[in-house]
């Protein structure tokens, strides 16, 4: 099934939502302390990262750890006036809400798109793809209520299809182990 919706960064799609929304005081990884809605002092008018080079050094080492999986870029087109330039446009409160709202979403999607190199059994698979698809679905609504309202039961049938897979593996390894040493 190919994805309608992509969880790879593209930071250059984006208005640098990550560097705004997000308060910075007492976490980790983060040199500059700053409340949610306020740009990092590091972030040029422009939306670009004037130490992009010196992050770990200068320490923003958080910066290089963190991944949005695509709601950056996502909210950045989405809420974008035609004529916006990925890279030179500013983020908005609309923005800073929507990304706010939508990230978790995208934590799910690409939870649920990493499963699909799993081989997991028709019935997993099956309920894999329905979860990738009402994440994609309420994701591409624009509807906010939409997003809230399936992320809690994509997180229940995520966490049961991470456990399946886990006692899986499980089976898989103590299987593998038996053969071992009836043969060895």
């Amino acid at each position: 099934m190919p994805e309608r919706i992509a969880t790879t960064s593209d930071c250059a799609k984006c208005a640098a939502l990550c560097c705004v929304a997000y308060p910075s005081d007492d976490m980790p990884g983060f040199a500059a302390s700053k409340r949610s809605g306020e740009p990092c002092p590091r972030l040029a008018p422009c939306g670009t990262c004037t130490i992009y080079e010196d992050r770990e050094r200068l320490g923003f080492g958080g910066c290089i750890a963190y991944d949005c999986f695509g709601a950056g870029q996502f909210v950045t087109q989405a809420l974008s006036h035609s004529g916006a330039q990925p890279g030179r446009t500013v983020a908005t409160q609309a923005m800073i809400d929507r990304f706010l709202l939508v990230r978790p979403a995208f934590d799910l999607l690409r939870l649920a798109q990493r499963l699909a190199d799993d081989n997991l059994p028709p019935e997993h698979e099956s309920r894999r793809v329905s979860i990738v698809r009402s994440l994609e679905d309420a994701l591409l609504t624009g509807d906010p209520a939409s997003v809230e309202h399936v992320l809690l039961p994509a997180k229940a049938a995520l966490r049961d299809l991470y456990a399946a897979r886990s006692m899986q593996n499980r089976k898989g390894n103590l299987n593998s182990r038996r053969a071992h040493a009836l043969v060895g």
